[in-house]
């Protein structure tokens, strides 16, 4: 139906030779149709037939930046940036919405995420720089069928129902999840130049890796009902109630990586015609769940309670890893 980019950026000194800026600003949005998705089941009140009324697909993309850099002295610049972004979906991410999962049946889908950083960029002497950075980069992806303005209502009496004789998915949508994955990093390195060093010339350079992640993937209470009718076609009558799939809900696990790094290498011109590149790197990486808990699923209590999680070590790798060229 429609698709537009807009973008606007900005940047410049603020303070002479002390402070500058830059931002940017960027939106795009999409809209479209899928083939088969329906707005409703048309006049004969039925889907999957051929009066179905279709349905468009949004999807909207908005990106900003913001970069700050001030140099308090000749030596020393302090940089600092931020990227936040949203994909918003209001009918849902895809494969849905489809000709099996009408408009009535889609959710709201919401992903913000964000990258920032700071830095120290620091000249120590003529023979001596250090640099540190340290930043995040995450997003959380939330998928919400209570906050869609297109669906049908997310009440008792609705919930989800899948058709196995059609493949039809109608009621409401039974995705709850809210997803994060969260980074944390610090680097620093430090680069020395000696003038002359063991009989030759020397670039000698140390430093450390941080960091830290954690992800989950959880899902929340569903004001429907945390389960799923499912209906087939048995003994030659279709719509016959078959099972119930029931969730485990709430859950929101908690996964944790830990990995921890230093290096040192040196490129040594010993003579006009010989460099030898050295270096050696260690560095350990550490997967576990911390120690959790989790309360009982008010639907189902009987099939799902209240449990508690003692911390677990998945694997710890240690390396070392020498360098001769």
């Amino acid at each position: 139906r429609h698709l537009y980019d807009v973008s606007a950026d900005l940047g410049g000194r603020l303070v002479r030779d002390k402070l500058w800026f830059y931002g940017a600003f960027i939106q795009q949005d999409k809209l479209a149709g899928v083939v088969g998705f329906a707005s409703g089941p048309g006049a004969d009140g039925r889907y999957l037939t051929e009066d179905d009324p279709l349905a468009d697909v949004r999807t909207r993309l908005t990106h900003g930046a913001l970069k700050l850099s001030y140099q308090p002295t000749r030596g020393n610049r302090l940089i600092a940036a931020w990227q936040p972004t949203l994909k918003y979906q209001p009918q849902g991410l895809p494969p849905e919405p489809n000709r099996f999962r009408p408009l009535e049946s889609t959710l709201d889908y919401r992903n913000p995420s964000s990258m920032y950083k700071g830095e120290l960029q620091s000249t120590l002497s003529n023979r001596i720089v250090f640099n540190v950075v340290a930043g995040y980069g995450g997003y959380l992806a939330d998928y919400a069928p209570w906050r869609s303005n297109f669906a049908a209502p997310v009440v008792k009496g609705n919930p989800p129902r899948l058709d196995r004789e059609t493949g039809l998915n109608l009621g409401a949508n039974p995705k709850t999840n809210i997803e994060y994955r969260d980074k944390w990093q610090v680097d620093s390195g430090l680069s020395f130049f000696p003038e002359r060093f063991l009989g030759g010339r020397h670039e000698l350079k140390t430093g450390t890796t941080l960091y830290w992640r954690r992800n989950s993937v959880g899902w929340r209470l569903h004001p429907s009902g945390d389960y799923t009718l499912v209906f087939d076609r048995i003994s030659n009558v279709s719509g016959t109630p078959t099972e119930i799939q029931i969730r485990n809900s709430p859950t929101q696990p908690d996964s944790r990586a830990h990995y921890y790094a230093g290096y040192i290498k040196d490129t040594w011109r010993v003579t006009e015609k010989v460099t030898l590149n050295l270096g050696l790197r260690i560095e350990q990486q550490k997967a576990f769940l911390p120690k959790q808990s989790r309360e009982a699923s008010p639907q189902f209590p009987t099939l799902f309670p209240a449990a508690s999680y003692d911390s677990l070590d998945v694997l710890t790798w240690n390396t070392v890893v020498p360098r001769a060229g």
